[in-house]
């Protein structure tokens, strides 16, 4: 399709996978990313070796330990700690339940940051917010996620509630979000960011995002006033919207790239952008590339400047 993009009905889904998560047009594209966004690459949380302390969490402590590995903490003490900078929490596999709303506000630095990490990566700890409970983060600087499974809670939220843009190089990765709902709540969706920047989403699978809300009914991503944040090779399946801007403003909402994530079962449309008024809007340096898409359509609504037609649809 000379503006959406290509169709391939015959093609594998696992060899349309494969096109994409190994980045079918990275040579093309690639020239154009770092033109539209020279310091892309520098986004996100710094890396995790970067940690000089490990903590630990176990679901079978009791509380009151120290948060070595002999005695670890529970999962609400390291929520409480105030980690400094340079500090993470390595959690153990097993069974975590957070019924409450947990609010992160500490900050970590460039040569500095602070993680919240699977133990094992393969046997990710299951925290189950028991329909209420969930995790926010506001006005924090390098902190990053890894190798959590999160279900049963209204979403993971970043930067909410700060005026301006104060939330910056985040990371979420390799991370299992499903069966996110919102009983008749707006703006549910398994990762959101309000005024948030220079963070990425990478390697994560997000499905089943609901609500009872016919109108704003369960987003994977959904930002606000946010701008140059990178989200890819992700998966998403069974949500109302893949990537959806709300609200944004004249001199926000610019930059996102999302490239090589694969769209499945929307039921809505995998990326759309709308204003104050429910009406779309245009926006500079938003990439829209390298993307699969199965039982997922691109959106009429949105007309973005740089949204690339080299998206695979099946």
């Amino acid at each position: 399709h000379p503006e959406f993009g290509v169709y391939v009905p015959d093609v594998t889904l696992a060899v349309a996978r494969n096109s994409v998560q190994s980045g079918l047009y990275s040579a093309i594209l690639e020239a154009l990313y770092l033109d539209l966004h020279p310091d892309y690459k520098s986004w996100g949380c710094t890396s995790r070796d970067l940690i000089t302390q490990w903590y630990y969490v176990d679901a079978t402590a009791s509380g009151g330990g120290s948060g070595s590995e002999a005695a670890p903490w529970t999962l609400a003490e390291a929520w409480a700690a105030n980690l400094q900078p340079g500090k993470g929490v390595r959690i153990k596999p097993g069974n975590y339940t957070q019924s409450t709303a947990v609010t992160l506000q500490q900050s970590g630095t460039a040569q500095a940051p602070i993680w919240f990490v699977a133990d094992d990566i393969t046997s990710m700890p299951v925290i189950n917010g028991g329909g209420t409970g969930y995790v926010l983060t506001q006005q924090n600087a390098y902190i990053g996620i890894y190798g959590l499974e999160i279900t049963n809670m209204p979403g993971v939220g970043f930067g909410q509630g700060a005026d301006g843009i104060e939330t910056h190089h985040i990371t979420v990765e390799s991370c299992y979000f499903h069966d996110i709902e919102g009983e008749g709540g707006n703006n549910i969706a398994a990762l959101r960011m309000d005024k948030v920047s220079k963070s990425v989403f990478r390697n994560n699978l997000i499905v089943n995002i609901t609500s009872s809300n016919a109108q704003d009914d369960g987003h994977a991503w959904e930002t606000y006033q946010g701008e140059n944040n990178l989200f890819e090779h992700n998966e998403v399946i069974n949500a109302k919207t893949g990537f959806y801007i709300k609200l944004p403003t004249a001199n926000l909402e610019n930059g996102h790239i999302v490239r090589r994530n694969i769209f499945k079962d929307i039921r809505g449309a995998f990326f759309e952008i709308y204003g104050n008024s429910g009406e779309p809007q245009v926006h500079d340096k938003n990439i829209v590339a390298e993307n699969l898409s199965i039982n997922a359509p691109f959106t009429d609504l949105s007309r973005e400047l740089n949204i690339q037609p080299r998206n695979l649809y099946m």
